[in-house]
């Protein structure tokens, strides 16, 4: 329940990006880690709340740091021995580097279709 005018955060799995291909691949397998869960759009997200008495205030969308790809690929390799730091210096020092882009970038609805997850915050018409 929420009182008229309260704020709502919805934060979950982008539709169009390959960690959900990758989810879907493993929840078919039997093998995905988290159990199922849905993803969405940002468009979609937006839909949603509007049709159940929100207005929107905002969305937003956030990639891994590290990426996925490096994450899959240190999992990977502790089976054979192999272990890879969770957050390599050179992961960091490029999160620093492009931080300024990467805000401006994030800033634009496209950029919100590149991202793991989206996010909406709505307030309770």
């Amino acid at each position: 329940m929420l009182k008229r005018g309260g704020c709502i955060l919805v934060d979950v799995p982008q539709r169009y990006h390959y960690y959900t291909v990758v989810k879907h691949l493993l929840m078919a397998l039997g093998l995905w880690f988290a159990g199922w869960e849905r993803e969405y759009s940002v468009a979609e997200l937006e839909r949603l709340l509007r049709e159940h008495s929100f207005s929107i205030v905002s969305s937003y969308g956030e990639w891994f740091n590290p990426p996925m790809w490096y994450r899959m690929l240190r999992r990977g390799l502790i089976p054979i021995g192999v272990r890879l730091p969770m957050y390599p210096r050179v992961f960091v020092a490029l999160g620093r580097a492009f931080g300024g882009f990467r805000g401006r970038f994030l800033e634009r609805r496209a950029a919100l279709y590149t991202t793991v997850v989206v996010g909406t915050i709505a307030r309770k018409e």
